[in-house]
């Protein structure tokens, strides 16, 4: 039999008794031994016998005698015991914290004593240690019965304090405080608890042990105390709501007495945020009513009229305000008698009754525009209950309007279509007679021009460089017109592609500039692919072009994914000039290509979108000003958008927008 503790007693000078005396005193223990309730353990001192600084101290011990008790605990009989040292019992080495214990014992003679739970035995032991002779006795109680007994009380006590410290409930005990006649003139807080403290601003420890109205004054002007007194003489249980201000605390209360010995068990629950509510709701009813009766918007509560089968076959109208009732007219008088059909047979079985139904059914909101007599009306329908509220704005004056809109919008779209059509068709019939005037200038120039001198030929080169530069003019002038009028079905495209041919494209220039053209991934999307093919070839070549002096050009192209609201502000068009279905697109492609050229001056960039704007002159850069008006366009198509920005001197960064 061992145990465990972490009391040590302090040291004092050991005593010895001889092997003899050892046996006489245990010859003593053995009627002791047959006790079948303790356990004993007799254990003789084994001491160093080496020689040296620690010849003759106890390091071990070994097991002269033991009861069927003990031995029992360890699982074995007392013959495969005795006779064995503690140390190949627990061979714990010197951290034995109980050897050093049970050494002090046999050294000093002073007792030791722990009770204490045993892990290897899983009960728990009083544990007796007593010097005998050169040696020890142990003798051990199995306390588990009383110590788990003792464990639930507190367990069931802790549980309750538990309960009462977490409860949400304010809680109290109050004794009654009587005069010497015997009537009760106070009452003092016997217990109490953590939510009492919270509403009341004291502590536990404050109000235990005091008189309530010397704490709380001004529970005296109110009926709290008389129905207390009530409670305790009668013993009948009190629950009433109780609203308080005063002595700090304000607030409603649900409060209970029951009556306990000559006092009384008060508890309560703070319901102030309830009553609060209840007052807002009451304010808010009110406030509903008057907006319901003042607003311009009609109003109406409907209830679904279903069959035995639980079909919706009609609807009732069971709350109107007075907007909505003018909307009625001469009808306003049935309205809480009649339903939707009886108003208006034709409205069974119609869309429009479906289109009720399903809201109810599914819960998805409804807006829809319908007319009512000469007016129109925007209704939006939101399920509530087993029926829909409709809540309908008159926009009569808002649909004249729109359709005048859409009118002019129409005339606008036939004009903006003759106009490119004709720029189509213009910039096309240019083409013929300016490469008659380029042949005949060049005629001019290999046959007659000896006879012209230096100043003829001067004229003709000057003629030859305009016609270029208007046959240039044309191209890009069909180019743009082209990308409004010329359309290819979309289609799932590879921008990695489109822009790889561009590059292979242009290989010699991009050798003649020592050019690098680094490209990210690229996604996929949808598009029309000549038309992306122009605006990229359109930003790369002007990459390539528009390069500082003596450096090489450096494009990167990249791409990220961007949300709508992430675009800067007026990059996407306001509608759509192709039929993508993709004008409400929330996620894009930001696909940007940078270059190290020579870059541009900000105060430009309200310029360098718009058609034969140019920044620089044809003798610096060649060009007409219209590939990045086409760019813009090509974008715009796809409901998407185009924005640079750049430095002077430094570089050009243009980020094209594309629905993901």
């Amino acid at each position: 039999m061992d145990g465990f503790t972490t009391s040590q007693p302090p040291p004092s000078p050991p005593a010895k008794f001889s092997a003899h005396e050892f046996d006489d005193q245990s010859a003593l223990l053995t009627g002791l031994m047959a006790n079948p309730y303790v356990g004993i353990a007799l254990y003789e001192a084994v001491r160093d016998q080496t020689k040296g600084p620690n010849q003759g101290k106890i390091i071990d011990f070994r097991l002269r005698q033991i009861n069927e008790v003990a031995s029992n605990l360890q699982g074995k009989t007392p013959e495969q015991l005795i006779g064995r040292t503690r140390s190949e019992f627990y061979p714990w080495g010197t951290g034995d914290i109980l050897l050093q214990h049970y050494i002090q014992v046999c050294e000093t003679g002073a007792p030791y004593r722990d009770p204490h739970f045993h892990p290897l035995f899983g009960l728990w032991i009083d544990l007796s240690v007593q010097k005998l002779g050169d040696g020890i006795l142990l003798i051990h109680n199995n306390i588990t019965p009383e110590r788990q007994a003792q464990l639930e009380r507190q367990q069931q006590a802790d549980l309750l304090q538990t309960i009462i410290n977490n409860s949400p409930a304010g809680l109290a005990v109050f004794e009654a405080v009587r005069d010497d006649t015997g009537q009760i003139v106070d009452f003092i807080y016997r217990l109490t608890n953590p939510a009492n403290a919270r509403v009341t601003g004291r502590t536990v420890a404050e109000m235990t042990g005091q008189r309530m109205l010397e704490l709380f004054p001004g529970l005296s002007d109110t009926g709290f105390v008389a129905d207390l007194i009530e409670t305790i003489q009668t013993g009948k249980t009190r629950e009433f709501i109780f609203p308080y201000t005063n002595d700090g605390i304000d607030g409603w209360f649900d409060c209970s007495f029951v009556k306990q010995n000559d006092g009384a068990l008060f508890t309560f629950m703070d319901v102030s945020e309830l009553k609060r509510s209840e007052l807002a709701q009451q304010q808010q009813a009110e406030l509903l009513d008057r907006i319901m009766n003042s607003t311009l918007t009609g109003i109406t509560v409907n209830k679904a009229i279903r069959n035995k089968a639980g079909q919706i076959i009609d609807f009732q109208i069971t709350l109107a305000n007075q907007q909505a009732m003018d909307v009625f007219g001469n009808l306003s008088e049935g309205v809480y008698t009649q339903t939707f059909c009886d108003r208006n047979p034709e409205l069974a079985g119609s869309a429009a009754f479906t289109q009720y139904v399903d809201v109810v059914n599914t819960g998805q909101t409804l807006h829809l525009e319908l007319p009512y007599g000469d007016r129109w009306y925007y209704l939006t329908l939101n399920k509530f209950g087993d029926g829909f509220i409709n809540s309908s704005i008159d926009i009569t004056d808002n649909h004249r309007y729109r359709q005048q809109l859409e009118a002019a919008n129409l005339e606008l779209q036939r004009s903006n279509d003759s106009l490119q059509q004709f720029a189509y068709v213009a910039s096309h019939d240019l083409q013929e007679p300016l490469r008659k005037i380029q042949a005949f200038g060049t005629m001019l120039a290999e046959q007659y021009g000896s006879a012209l001198g230096s100043t003829g030929q001067s004229y003709v080169q000057r003629m030859q460089s305009a016609s270029v530069r208007m046959s240039e003019l044309i191209k890009d002038l069909l180019a743009y017109s082209r990308v409004s009028t010329v359309r290819e079905p979309f289609r799932k495209i590879s921008l990695s592609e489109i822009v790889q041919t561009i590059v292979d494209e242009y290989e010699l220039t991009i050798q003649e500039t020592g050019a690098v053209i680094e490209i990210s991934e690229l996604p996929e999307l949808t598009g029309d692919r000549p038309q992306l093919h122009q605006l990229f070839g359109n930003l790369l070549t002007n990459a390539l072009k528009f390069r500082r002096p003596d450096v090489a050009p450096h494009v990167r192209v990249s791409a990220r994914g961007i949300t709508r609201q992430a675009i800067p502000a007026g990059t996407l068009p306001a509608s759509a000039t192709l039929e993508t279905q993709r004008s409400d697109a929330e996620t894009f492609y930001e696909i940007s290509v940078q270059d190290n050229g020579i870059g541009f001056d900000k105060k430009y960039l309200d310029r360098i979108f718009q058609v034969f704007q140019r920044l620089h002159t044809h003798n610096q850069y060649p060009g007409t000003g219209v590939g990045l008006a086409i760019c813009q366009k090509v974008a715009e198509n796809h409901q998407g958008g185009i924005s640079a920005s750049g430095k002077l001197g430094e570089g050009a960064t243009f980020r094209v927008y594309l629905p993901a």
